[in-house]
């Protein structure tokens, strides 16, 4: 699986097809992952030097645990990165506020766009591939496309005839 590292080589992508299901963790190793939440909530704040933020250990308790509740399709890595994010101020500055509504807010951007992008481009490229322009499957005859032609025109042929004699 993928080394969390600090999330230096996180990305959407490799959080994504590498990352582990909150979901899944949770049913498996719930302590474990209820903790390496704790953790990285715990860099995410002391790196960003809000006015208001998360200050006990119960609020990060009780942050970690809302996080896992109420994103379930995330994966672990997906919220290191959105951290590493934060830090970065790609959700803009938060050095008012950073409490769980602000973080849940970073997440459903993140959902909403960055993941969802991926996922866009992902399945695109899927559709794609193995489908490359290849002339000898052309299913059609044009020979009888050309007869189908000859018959539309030799019709309307007729019909500008049949005009020109009434009139």
């Amino acid at each position: 699986g993928l080394v969390l590292n600090d999330g230096k080589e996180l990305t959407v992508q490799t959080a994504w097809e590498q990352g582990h299901g909150i979901r899944h963790l949770m049913r498996t190793a719930p302590q474990w992952t209820i903790s390496m939440l704790i953790l990285e909530l715990g860099k995410l704040v002391d790196f960003v030097d809000a006015k208001k933020t998360l200050k006990d250990s119960d609020q990060l308790l009780f942050t970690a645990e809302s996080l896992v509740e109420d994103f379930p399709s995330m994966k672990l890595e997906e919220f290191v990165l959105v951290f590493n994010w934060i830090k970065k101020g790609k959700f803009g500055k938060m050095y008012e506020r950073l409490k769980l509504a602000e973080i849940e807010d970073a997440i459903k951007t993140y959902e909403g766009e960055h993941r969802a992008q991926y996922l866009e481009n992902r399945n695109n490229e899927q559709k794609h591939q193995g489908k490359e322009y290849d002339p000898t499957n052309i299913l059609y005859k044009p020979t009888k496309l050309g007869d189908t032609v000859k018959e539309a025109l030799s019709l309307e042929q007729k019909q500008n005839n049949a005009k020109n004699i009434s009139k």
